[in-house]
């Protein structure tokens, strides 16, 4: 079962593409949330086998604002959570990392992601401080301190309409400073996504081929052909996994935290809403608009993410038009990778 905890809903960045916009940004969660969600987590897994991982994933805003939660949800976890595995996540976007943080994050999270966008001006360009200066001199500067630990750590690496142009020349950077595991995902919040861009992303896919072939170590998440061709399934938030704010209010993922309409209750009741869980059974299991025919349904995030449509279409069967585009383009890059035999 997946927990995503809202440690807080600051951030020290205002990236322009965040989809977290809408948040209040001057909260954080209190001990009190802390401990009830706490209970929550236990009075959910109780009835789990002891063979199946507990995944806490740590979230903000920036999670490492608040620091001090960030290590009492571990610890209290950690001791209370008998026989079973424990699998820690976070994102951050690595500005405010110092050695305290770092030696934390080494002992104690599983999977660390970094926020970065590739190069200077692809990075600079959407992910700056509040007075608008650009983060990525910090942020770089910071994730290496992982590298030097010998601690493997994800590149999280967002393009966006205004940098796809660029995405060969961000990730070989990225590659250049050390870093082997990168994740590049689109902007889906985006709008204005057309063929033109698509049609970048095909090329910049193709330099990224060759440049694979060079470097064969490197983990690209957009080269990986068994991760292009993976059936998605149907979604379970809010049955199989739950996120929590920072009042502790209950939502069945990241995207839908605030959407009053798919709260599911509070860590202070006793149990989520079974008739909303009912609801959303209803609401994954629906089919999207114009989708029956589509050969690549079964392998799409916008047949998944009924709560992620919902979000950028208003519509939970309205398919989010940039994921239609990238089923093509998973198609044609799988066809690419089987031309070169790139593993």
């Amino acid at each position: 079962m997946k927990f995503t905890i809202f440690i807080t809903e600051k951030c020290n960045l205002r990236c322009k593409y965040c989809y977290e916009s809408g948040l209040d940004r001057s909260r954080d969660m209190d001990i009190n949330v802390a401990n009830k969600t706490i209970d929550f987590i236990l009075r959910k897994i109780k009835s789990e086998s002891l063979d199946r991982p507990l995944y806490i994933v740590l979230h903000g805003g920036e999670p490492l604002v608040n620091f001090e939660m960030v290590k009492h949800i571990h610890k209290e976890l950690s001791d209370k959570v008998n026989g079973r595995e424990i699998i820690y996540d976070m994102t951050t976007n690595g500005t405010i990392l110092d050695s305290d943080k770092i030696d934390f994050i080494c002992k104690n999270i599983d999977n660390i992601s970094v926020s970065i966008d590739g190069t200077r001006v692809s990075h600079d360009r959407n992910r700056v401080f509040v007075n608008g200066g650009g983060s990525y001199d910090i942020a770089i500067k910071n994730a290496k301190k992982f590298l030097d630990r010998e601690k493997d750590v994800r590149i999280r690496m967002t393009y966006t309409t205004n940098t796809v142009s660029e995405l060969y020349e961000s990730i070989s950077q990225i590659a250049k400073y050390g870093f082997t595991n990168i994740v590049p995902i689109a902007d889906y919040m985006d709008i204005k996504w057309t063929q033109s861009h698509v049609n970048m992303l095909n090329n910049q896919i193709s330099m990224l081929i060759n440049l694979k072939e060079k470097c064969p170590s490197l983990d690209i998440d957009l080269l990986d052909i068994k991760s292009l061709n993976t059936r998605k399934g149907d979604c379970f938030g809010g049955i199989v996994s739950f996120a929590i704010d920072v009042h502790g209010d209950i939502f069945p993922c990241t995207f839908s935290v605030g959407d009053e309409e798919l709260k599911l209750g509070s860590v202070f009741d006793e149990d989520v809403n079974e008739e909303k869980q009912k609801e959303l059974v209803k609401i994954y299991t629906s089919e999207n608009e114009g989708c029956k025919n589509c050969l690549r349904k079964e392998y799409c995030y916008s047949i998944r993410c009924k709560l992620l449509n919902k979000k950028v279409m208003g519509n939970f069967n309205k398919s989010i038009p940039i994921m239609c585009s990238l089923q093509k383009v998973c198609m044609t890059t799988t066809k690419k990778l089987n031309a070169c035999n790139v593993d």
